[in-house]
């Protein structure tokens, strides 16, 4: 059936209808039987094609999804492997972390209060996580959202809740900027085809038919026959398998390089991306994370704030890179990798983004060994964000700091975190907290916990790619812009960047959530956003803001990231980039995955799309300036062209040069000719199949890059190929002129005379139509080596298989005109009919003429065809290169207007900023009490300059001023007296907090 459907359509149900429309005419006339085969075998070709590509296409998307498929860790033979997530059996036993999609259906395994939030949204429509606790189910494509556990799995494929789901629905494909262009391009060549082939149709019905020169002919037929055929030639039916080819094969290409497109519209959209909003962790940076100095606070020593960083880490499974980097440490120190394993965890709070910390309850070896009762043994250990692990210490309600200490603690915290930060170095904050009393090793949580001591800091060093610098210098070179974003400090932010060369205008993200910038100056605030060089100190779902704030000033954007937060921004921006090492919610959410880490590839993979969209436009160009070209020589041949303008009647002809009397035989000779120009249906069919069958190597043409971002300009590829369609159209209906000139009854021509051939000067008409053939189709392939550069055609050359198709096309269009394998299209030679003239009856014979005759006998007739189109298109590439200078200057001008009014428009925008600024001051000074206009009052002056008081007036609203400022000291001196008498009552036990805090109240009351 998926085969059948490639033979139905809008586009195929235009051969179906030439198809019937010779099988008609072959019925009734008995003739034509070749062109009804060879449209049927153009049928059974296209769609052949278009299955085979199109499949292709999709094997080698299924093959790069196929590296996308869900990985997961699962315990088998008492080991955990990865494996293949749809390789999973009910039964086995996996692990859920973070960003995890789960698998399938799953019953958690685990103990106490541990928990994972999971997000059902795609399931069953919550907008919020829902928390999932032991032995409750988790359903498979749910997402884990915050914590890690153990499932096992209960169901798998079908037997889900989402397989259920599935199989009552159909797959919904949505329609991507790349099918748009290409819907609006087939529909305007469709309704200009249309609009020119009714009139052509027309033109054929209505027009003297004269003396038939083929026995039963039916001029309706005939003309319906020419029209649908010319709609087939000119309608683009390949347009779609050229390109989803040409996308295919780029799509394998750099899969090789490490880039998997998981949408192949992506690639269009890659080639046009003006800005991309970098992760800096593991993109810009190795990841590969280095521990440098670590900061203790009190009593606790180096080693042991190693060992403290250690205990709070995952210890087994999948560690992520700060885990891993502590542990390495730990471990190549030696004699404190055995102290490390001397300790035991009883259970481990994984990172996640809300937190941002992990916590592990640990028991010592002490209680283990020796006695429970010594004292603390049982104890936690956190990591995470200095700020956030010193908030979890000042709001600990049995913290054993004084509030003193607290603001100490904090100051010198601040400090420490700055310096590490001004050196590039993130800071990790450490505390522990111990049991209190005898721990319950049975359930831990049931304890009785101490308040939180900070311990100290770790610093942590990643430094940047080797090869960063000079990508981002190569991105910016190609007109791509790198903003980093990231969640570490602005101060580690901005020193990344000034050792990348990026620029250290780096904002945290209070801009963002300015509400005065959001609602009424959205324009200031993408202003903001455009000029700054990235972003710092950001939460996941800034990520989304910042690209949807990007997108609204009219820029092509992409988005690279790894975590579940990050899918919503991915989701988002036009290209969403799951990096190498991403979360399978963001690979899912993702248009492209990377499987190798750095930007490098991601620049790599936008020079090779912008290859990829020139291919494809250079395509669109020829394919529009052929519809163009042979619509626009049909329409003018046959409407302003007609044959009997240039031969003679076929009757006078014939009784001038066989002086039969009436009722005798006249012999049309080399002389009869058809009332319009057209070309057979076979010939016509052919170009279609030699030139749009070859041309699909041009997903294989050799192209170069261009340096900027790449648009469809629709406006400017039309008007390119209407240009060269108009020089090739020009020179057909030149070489039609001089053909048809160059006739039996003419007087001797000089084109006569150069393809003369067997003493004869002149052509037939069937060899006129052979030349026309043969200069439409090679012309139609020459324009693609024209269409495939910007400057003249030689600059580049073509890749080795578009060469090896222009000679297979070319050569056997040449065969096919030399030695025309269809003589009288359909007639038997020497066919005879009779027809009835001034009441006599003459018996016609000899019409081969009027039908495409092979041009082997024509002398020189191919090789001036040949020079013919070689003149036409050296002129067509000349034309080419003019009118692409011509377009360049018109750009260039539209972009110094583009750019003036920009700058207009800032300008208006910062006069009006300044004005909104100047009205809130007023606004502000009016509403704190007017103290600036008193002091410009009590000076003498107003804010015009004018004097507003007299100097008594002045002298006299100064001594009240002063009154006043005198009752406020006292006011202020008698309430600091009754506070400490209630101070003192309070004190002494005779007055309660209420009581004192009502007369307080009372005092304040009655001193206003």
């Amino acid at each position: 059936m998926q085969f059948l459907s490639y033979f139905w359509g809008p586009m195929p149900l235009m051969i179906w209808l030439a198809i019937g429309i010779e099988l008609v005419k072959g019925i009734i006339s008995h003739r034509d039987w070749e062109d009804f085969g060879v449209l049927l075998a153009l049928q059974i070709i296209n769609g052949s094609v278009g299955w085979y590509e199109e499949r292709n296409a999709g094997s080698a998307i299924a093959a790069l999804r196929a590296q996308l498929a869900p990985q997961c860790f699962v315990k088998r033979d008492g080991r955990k492997q990865q494996v293949a997530a749809r390789e999973l059996v009910p039964g086995d036993v996996i692990e859920v972390k973070l960003g995890n999609i789960l698998p399938a259906d799953c019953i958690l395994l685990g103990a106490g209060d541990e928990c994972l939030q999971v997000d059902q949204a795609a399931l069953t429509g919550e907008s919020l996580p829902v928390t999932k606790y032991h032995h409750q189910k988790v359903l498979m494509s749910s997402v884990c959202k915050r914590g890690e556990m153990e499932a096992v799995v209960v169901g798998t494929g079908e037997r889900t809740f989402f397989g259920k789901a599935a199989s009552m629905i159909g797959q919904v494909s949505s329609q991507g900027r790349f099918q748009a262009v290409l819907f609006r391009i087939t529909m305007g060549l469709l309704g200009v085809s249309v609009a020119l082939n009714m009139i052509i149709f027309l033109r054929l019905v209505t027009m003297a038919q004269g003396v038939a020169i083929v026995q039963h002919s039916n001029k309706w037929l005939d003309a319906v026959s020419v029209v649908v055929v010319l709609l087939v030639a000119s309608i683009p039916i390949a347009m779609q398998v050229v390109c989803t080819s040409t996308m295919a094969v780029g799509s394998r290409v750099m899969a090789q390089r490490g880039v998997i497109v998981a949408r192949l519209g992506a690639i269009e959209e890659l080639a046009g991306m003006s800005i991309l909003c970098s992760d800096k962790t593991g993109t810009l940076t190795k990841n590969k994370l280095d521990l440098k100095s670590l900061i203790s606070v009190g009593e606790v020593d180096e080693s042991d704030m190693l060992l403290f960083s250690a205990l709070a880490a995952k210890r087994e499974g999948d560690q992520d890179a700060i885990d891993k980097c502590i542990t390495q440490r730990l471990m190549a120190s030696g004699a404190a990798a055995g102290r490390l394993r001397q300790f035991k965890q009883l259970h481990f709070l994984p990172f996640n983004p809300v937190d941002k910390r992990t916590e592990a309850t640990i028991l010592s070896p002490m209680v283990q060994s020796i006695d429970a009762e010594m004292g603390q043994h049982l104890f936690k250990v956190s990591k995470g964000a200095p700020q956030v692990i010193l908030r979890m210490v000042a709001v600990d309600p049995r913290t054993g700091y004084t509030q003193g200490q607290l603001v100490e603690l904090k100051r010198r915290v601040s400090a420490d975190i700055q310096e590490l930060a001004d050196r590039g170095l993130r800071a990790i904050g450490v505390a522990t907290r111990y049991v209190v009393g005898a721990p319950n090793l049975e359930c831990t949580e049931a304890n009785d916990w101490g308040g939180w001591e900070f311990v100290g800091l770790i610093s942590l060093f990643d430094p940047p790619r080797d090869d960063t610098k000079q990508t981002i210098k190569l991105a910016r070179e190609s007109g791509v812009e790198v903003k980093m974003i990231t969640g570490d400090q602005t101060a580690i932010a901005k020193e990344t960047c000034r050792e990348l060369g990026m620029g250290t205008n780096i904002l945290n993200t209070d801009v963002l959530r300015d509400a005065s910038l959001r609602a009424n100056n959205s324009a200031k605030l993408g202003a903001i956003v455009m000029d700054c060089n990235g972003f710092a100190e950001v939460m996941p779902e800034d990520k989304f803001d910042i690209v949807e704030c990007i997108r609204q000033q009219g820029c092509v954007t992409g988005m690279t990231g790894d975590g579940v937060n990050d899918a919503p921004a991915l989701k988002r921006a036009d290209i969403g980039i799951a990096v190498e090492g991403a979360t399978d919610a963001a690979q899912a959410a993702a248009d492209i995955v990377l499987v190798e880490p750095g930007l490098g590839v991601i620049i790599d993979a936008i020079q090779r799309s912008r290859k990829i969209f020139q291919r494809m436009r250079n395509y669109c160009i020829y394919r529009i300036a052929c519809t163009i070209e042979l619509l626009l020589f049909f329409f003018l041949a046959v409407v302003a062209m007609p044959p009997s303008s240039f031969y003679r009647d076929n009757v006078q002809y014939a009784k001038e040069h066989s002086g039969s009397a009436p009722g005798g035989v006249l012999d049309l000779g080399d002389n009869a000719h058809p009332a319009s120009f057209t070309l057979p249906v076979i010939a016509l069919v052919l170009i279609t199949i030699l030139n749009d069958g070859t041309i699909i190597t041009i997903a294989y043409d050799k192209v170069v890059p261009n340096k900027s971002p790449q648009q469809w300009d629709l406006w400017v590829v039309l008007f390119r190929a209407a240009t060269l369609a108009l020089v090739v159209t020009i020179g057909s209906i030149l070489l039609l002129l001089a053909g048809m000139s160059a006739n039996v009854a003419a007087d001797e021509t000089w084109f006569g005379r150069l393809v003369s051939s067997h003493g004869r000067s002149y052509l037939t008409f069937g060899e006129v139509q052979a030349m026309l053939y043969l200069q439409v189709s090679l012309a139609d392939f020459a324009t693609v080596f024209s269409v495939r550069t910007t400057g003249f055609f030689w600059e580049r050359r073509p890749g080795r298989a578009l060469m090896l198709a222009a000679l297979v096309a070319c050569g056997a269009s040449t065969l096919v005109a030399a030695f025309w394998p269809f003589p009288g299209a359909g007639q038997t030679t020497g066919r005879i009919h009779e027809v009835t003239l001034d009441g006599s009856t003459y018996t016609l014979a000899n019409n081969d003429a009027a039908f495409m005759q092979p041009l082997h006998s024509s002398g020189g007739a191919i090789g001036i065809v040949w020079g013919f189109v070689i003149v036409f298109f050296l002129l067509q590439d000349a034309v080419k290169v003019v009118v692409g200078w011509a377009v360049q200057q018109v750009n260039t001008t539209q972009a110094s207007r583009d750019t003036a009014r920009a700058q207009q428009q800032a300008l208006s925008s910062g006069v009006a900023a300044y004005d909104a600024a100047a009205r809130a001051m007023e606004r502000k000074q009016g509403s704190a009490g007017g103290l600036t206009r008193q002091a410009d009052i009590l000076g003498g002056t107003a804010a015009g300059g004018e004097m507003a008081l007299d100097a008594p007036a002045a002298a006299e609203l100064a001594a009240l001023r002063a009154q006043v400022e005198t009752l406020q000291e006292e006011s202020a001196r008698d309430r600091a007296l009754v506070q400490m008498l209630f101070s003192s009552l309070k004190a002494k036990g005779l007055l309660i907090d209420a009581t004192a805090g009502s007369g307080l109240q009372v005092l304040d009351a009655v001193a206003e």
